[in-house]
């Protein structure tokens, strides 16, 4: 080995933890963003079935939700 190669090593584990650390951010933020994207498609999820909930009581009853929180 030459010292030259000694030197060179150190840098190239740098580089490459550098690089590790690097697409480790870019997962977790790919991550974060697909949680928050199926948060959001839930709560769509939920407010469209409260939506028809109430409509299809207002068909059955003739009255919103049949007078439940009365």
């Amino acid at each position: 080995m030459n010292a030259g190669d000694d030197q060179a090593h150190p840098e190239v584990v740098f580089k490459a933890d550098e690089l590790l650390e690097s697409k480790f951010i870019i997962h977790y933020r790919r991550t974060e963003l697909s949680a928050l994207v199926e948060i959001c498609f839930a709560a769509i999820i939920l407010v469209f079935g409260m939506i028809e909930a109430s409509t299809y009581s207002e068909r059955v009853c003739g009255r919103f939700m049949c007078n439940i929180f009365t």
